[in-house]
Protein backbone atom coordinates (compact mmCIF):
# COMPACT_ATOMS: atom_id res chain seq x y z
CA UNK A 1 0.00 0.00 0.00
CA UNK A 2 1.45 3.45 -0.95
CA UNK A 3 0.74 6.45 1.29
CA UNK A 4 -0.46 10.20 0.22
CA UNK A 5 3.10 12.17 -0.11
CA UNK A 6 1.67 15.10 -1.21
CA UNK A 7 3.83 16.72 1.04
CA UNK A 8 6.64 15.08 -0.07
CA UNK A 9 8.28 13.75 3.01
CA UNK A 10 8.45 9.84 2.01
CA UNK A 11 10.39 10.86 -1.22
CA UNK A 12 12.60 13.11 0.82
CA UNK A 13 13.04 10.16 3.20
CA UNK A 14 13.91 7.70 0.60
CA UNK A 15 16.21 10.54 -0.66
CA UNK A 16 18.31 10.90 2.65
CA UNK A 17 18.29 7.06 3.04
CA UNK A 18 19.96 7.29 -0.65
CA UNK A 19 22.57 10.04 -0.09
CA UNK A 20 23.80 8.27 2.99
CA UNK A 21 24.06 5.11 1.78
CA UNK A 22 26.70 7.04 -0.41
CA UNK A 23 28.37 8.58 2.19
CA UNK A 24 26.76 12.37 1.74
CA UNK A 25 24.42 14.37 3.89
CA UNK A 26 21.57 15.89 3.64
CA UNK A 27 22.66 18.73 2.13
CA UNK A 28 24.01 17.40 -0.89
CA UNK A 29 20.21 15.90 -2.10
CA UNK A 30 19.64 19.71 -3.77
CA UNK A 31 23.01 19.21 -6.10
CA UNK A 32 22.12 15.61 -6.94
CA UNK A 33 18.63 16.62 -7.80
CA UNK A 34 19.98 20.01 -9.52
CA UNK A 35 22.57 18.00 -11.43
CA UNK A 36 20.17 15.20 -12.83
CA UNK A 37 17.81 17.65 -13.85
CA UNK A 38 20.39 19.43 -15.96
CA UNK A 39 21.62 16.00 -17.54
CA UNK A 40 17.91 14.63 -18.19
CA UNK A 41 15.50 17.22 -18.60
CA UNK A 42 16.35 20.44 -20.49
CA UNK A 43 12.59 21.32 -20.62
CA UNK A 44 11.73 21.31 -16.69
CA UNK A 45 15.27 23.42 -16.92
CA UNK A 46 13.15 25.89 -18.70
CA UNK A 47 9.48 25.73 -17.27
CA UNK A 48 12.12 26.74 -13.82
CA UNK A 49 13.40 29.25 -15.49
CA UNK A 50 10.41 31.07 -16.83
CA UNK A 51 8.69 30.83 -13.09
CA UNK A 52 11.58 31.86 -11.24
CA UNK A 53 11.86 34.88 -13.63
CA UNK A 54 8.12 35.43 -13.17
CA UNK A 55 8.51 35.30 -9.02
CA UNK A 56 11.08 37.62 -9.26
CA UNK A 57 9.82 40.61 -11.59
CA UNK A 58 6.40 40.55 -10.05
Amino acid sequence: MHEDDSDGKTLYGYLLNEVRSMRKDREDIVDLVVRFILENDSNSVNKLTEYLRKKILD
